[in-house]
């Protein structure tokens, strides 16, 4: 059974102060959460790949990317990487992808 207080606090979060991000129009309900997420759009691309020069936002993404050249250098100089070797193919659709965390993402969006 639910309480006319719970019901009370349930129906403030349908009518609270909605917060909108001035650049990409996303709302929060908190303010604080607002302020993180602008924080995000002043962001400068910082983090860069010594061997191939690409810049990437975040750490983690470099860290992803520097395994790319890692699986280069096990191939050896005198073979080369195949398009294959590289792609990864949906099993529902066919559509290929440079890597798994790419299909992971393909996946939950196109096919829940």
């Amino acid at each position: 059974m639910i309480s006319k207080s719970n019901l009370s606090h349930h129906m403030k979060t349908h009518s609270a102060i909605k917060h909108k991000c001035h650049k990409c129009k996303k709302i929060f309900r908190r303010k604080e959460l607002l302020d993180v997420h602008i924080l995000k759009h002043g962001r400068k691309k910082k983090t860069l790949c010594e061997q191939c020069g690409k810049v990437f936002a975040r750490p983690n993404h470099l860290k992803a990317h520097m395994i790319s050249h890692a699986k280069q250098q096990e191939v050896g100089p005198s073979e080369e990487v195949t398009a294959s070797q590289k792609e990864i193919k949906c099993k529902i659709c066919s559509n290929k992808f440079p890597s798994t965390s790419k299909l992971t993402v393909h996946l939950k969006r196109s096919h829940p």
